[in-house]
C-alpha cells in the first residue's frame, strides 16, 4: 500500500522541542517590548506631572514673594494666593496641581527645615551668601496612577524658591538723583510710604533737618541720556545747573503720574563739571509734577501736595514707595530703599 510522504521527512521530537521554544521566545519578547513601551509611557507621563507640578511651584513662590516684597505686614503663606496660580499654571488636562507646604524667612511665613537636597522634590541648597529674604512653595499633582506604579508614590513633588531684596542696578528712568538724608525724612527712615501728599524736593537744597553739608534735594546727572544703568557703590557724574532740565523733557514729562525708578545718592564729591555723587542705593518714586527750564509742566505743582512753593528755578513733586523693578540682580548689602527685584534661586 502506497504512502504519501512529508516533502520535509517527519518531525523528529527535537524539531518539535525547538519550535516550542521558538513560540515562547517570540512570546516572551512580545511581552517584554510590550512592558518596555508601557514603562516608557508611564515614565513620559511621570516626567510630563513633574514638570507641571514645577510649573505650579515657581508661579505660586513668585506670587507670595511680589506680595512680601511690596508689604511686609500682608506677608503669609497664602499671599497672592498661591493655589490658583499653581493649578493655573498647569496643563488643566494633567492631574491637579496643589499646594503642598509654604516657608521662608519674612515675618509672616513658617521658617523652612533643612530639607534633604538629595530628593528630586527638594529646592537645591541656598546660595552663599544666602539672601536675607526669600520663600519656598512645595507643589504636588493629585493622583497619578504612573507616579504610584513607578514608585509607589501617588504625587509627582516639586519645589521652587524665590527671594526679593534691593537691586544691585538699574536702568534709572529719570536723570537725576534724591539724597538719601531726604528719603530718610520723607519717610521716616523707611517706615513709611503711604503716599498722602506729595512734597516738593527742590533742586540742590537739602530739607531742612537733615544736618549734612552736603549738596540736598535732587541733582540732575551727567548721563549721555535721559536714562543710565546705575550701580549700587559706584560714583555718577553731575551735570550742575539745569542740567537734563533743559534737554530731557520729551522723554521725562510723560512719566509725570507714574512710579519712576531713581538713584538716591548719600555724598557729592567735587564741584561743577567734576562733581560726582556716590550712589548708596535705588528706590521707587512717584512723580507728580515738575519744574524745570523747558519742560510741559514747569511752574505748576499738584493739588494735594503739601509743599507747593518751589523757591529755586526747579523742583520735583512725588511721594516714595515701595515697588517691584521688572528685572535685576539683587544686591549684596544693598541698602533697601523701597525698590525690589524677584530672584530665583532654587
Amino acid at each position: 500500500m502506497l504512502r504519501l510522504t512529508s516533502l520535509f521527512g517527519s518531525r523528529t521530537p527535537r524539531s518539535r522541542e525547538q519550535g516550542a521554544i521558538a513560540i515562547m521566545a517570540a512570546i516572551f519578547l512580545s511581552l517584554t517590548v510590550a512592558g518596555i513601551g508601557a514603562l516608557a509611557i508611564d515614565t513620559g507621563v511621570l516626567y510630563t506631572e513633574r514638570q507641571q507640578a514645577q510649573n505650579g511651584a515657581d508661579a505660586a513662590a513668585l506670587s507670595v514673594a511680589q506680595s512680601c516684597a511690596t508689604s511686609s505686614a500682608g506677608c503669609t503663606a497664602t499671599s497672592g494666593n498661591p493655589s490658583a496660580w499653581a493649578q493655573g499654571n498647569a496643563d488643566p488636562s494633567m492631574a491637579g496641581i496643589g499646594v503642598t507646604s509654604v516657608c521662608g524667612t519674612a515675618a509672616g511665613l513658617t521658617s523652612c527645615g533643612a530639607g534633604d537636597t538629595a530628593k528630586l522634590p527638594d529646592c537645591p541648597t541656598l546660595p552663599n551668601p544666602a539672601p536675607t529674604n526669600y520663600v519656598e512653595v512645595h507643589t504636588a499633582a493629585n493622583n497619578s496612577v504612573h507616579a504610584f506604579i513607578l514608585h509607589g508614590n501617588e504625587h509627582p513633588e516639586a519645589c521652587s524658591r524665590v527671594a526679593w531684596g534691593s537691586p544691585s542696578s538699574i536702568v534709572a528712568t529719570v536723570p537725576f538723583t534724591i539724597g538719601l538724608c531726604q528719603w530718610n525724612t520723607e519717610t521716616g527712615n523707611g517706615t513709611n510710604f503711604a503716599g498722602t501728599s506729595d512734597v516738593a524736593i527742590q533742586l540742590n537744597v537739602m530739607d531742612a533737618g537733615c544736618g549734612v553739608t552736603i549738596p540736598g534735594g535732587f541733582g540732575w546727572l551727567d548721563t549721555t541720556g535721559c536714562t543710565a544703568l546705575i550701580t549700587v557703590g559706584g560714583n555718577v557724574g553731575s551735570n550742575p545747573g539745569n542740567g537734563k532740565g533743559h534737554s530731557c523733557d520729551t522723554e521725562v514729562s510723560p512719566l509725570v503720574g507714574s512710579v519712576v525708578y531713581v538713584p538716591v545718592y548719600d555724598a557729592a564729591n567735587g564741584n561743577g563739571q567734576n562733581a560726582t555723587f556716590h550712589i548708596a542705593g535705588l528706590a521707587a518714586f512717584h512723580l507728580d509734577g515738575i519744574k524745570a527750564p523747558s519742560f510741559k509742566y514747569s511752574g505748576s505743582a499738584p493739588n494735594n501736595t503739601s509743599s507747593p512753593n518751589c523757591p529755586g528755578n526747579a523742583c520735583i513733586w512725588g511721594y516714595f514707595v515701595k515697588a517691584l523693578a521688572p528685572v535685576g540682580t539683587i544686591g549684596s548689602g544693598s541698602p533697601n530703599l523701597g525698590l525690589s527685584v524677584l530672584q530665583m534661586v532654587g
